[in-house]
Order: structure tokens, then C-alpha cells, then sequence
């Protein structure tokens, strides 16, 4: 298998592992394999996507984004394809909604607090 799309292969297990079956430990676990693999044409935040998985697995929503904003500006430098616009459009709207969620986890945390008697 060619070393770019190994790469490639073992990122996308990373993300399975992270943002379908929640499983922080084997995508962080995929994601370690994936970097094991040598390769030239390594580009900046080219694991971001697995970052984002592995972030997600673990429930801060925050990073997650933030990892998958890099990501975006990662696709941004590609030369554009139907494929690359399909996963910029996918990667946006997911940010959106870990966004989202960021932001309900921190009201949520805020709520609580105001509703304990003399929680400070």
C-alpha cells in the first residue's frame, strides 16, 4: 500500500473510532499508528481530523472543533475537487454542531450552579 494512503487509511480508522463508537483510547491508538508511518508528503495538520475524533471521544467539544477548524484550512489548501468540497461542506456543518454542543455544555454547567442553593 502506498504510504500517503496508508496514512490516510489509518486516520480514517482514528475518526471511526473517535466520532462513531466514542472509543478514545483506540483512535488515540489508531491516530499513534498512523503517525508511525513515514512519509514525505506530510502536511501541516494533516491529523487533525483524527485529533478532532479523538477529542470528541473524550467530550470536549471545544477542541474538537478547534482541530477540525484546522482541518478545514487544511481542504482550504487543496486544489478544489467535488470530493474535497463534499468533506469541507461535511467537516463545516460537524464543527457547527460540536459548537453547538461546546456551547450547551457551558450554559448547562452555568445553569447548574445558579439553581444550587448557595453554590458559589
Amino acid at each position: 500500500m502506498l504510504l500517503d494512503a496508508r496514512s490516510d487509511f489509518l486516520i480514517a480508522a482514528s475518526c471511526y473510532h473517535g466520532f462513531h463508537r466514542r472509543d478514545a483510547s483506540r483512535s488515540e491508538e489508531w491516530l499513534k499508528r498512523a503517525r508511525s508511518v513515514k512519509s514525505g508528503a506530510s502536511q501541516k495538520d494533516w491529523d487533525s481530523r483524527a485529533l478532532a475524533g479523538v477529542s470528541y471521544a473524550k467530550g470536549d467539544y471545544t477542541q474538537s472543533a478547534e482541530f477540525l477548524a484546522s482541518y478545514i484550512a487544511l481542504l482550504d489548501r487543496q486544489p478544489m475537487s467535488g470530493m474535497v468540497v463534499a468533506e469541507r461542506e461535511r467537516m463545516i456543518a460537524l464543527r457547527n454542531t460540536l459548537t453547538a454542543h461546546a456551547y450547551a455544555q457551558a450554559c448547562e454547567g452555568e445553569l447548574t450552579l445558579l439553581t444550587i442553593p448557595g453554590a458559589t
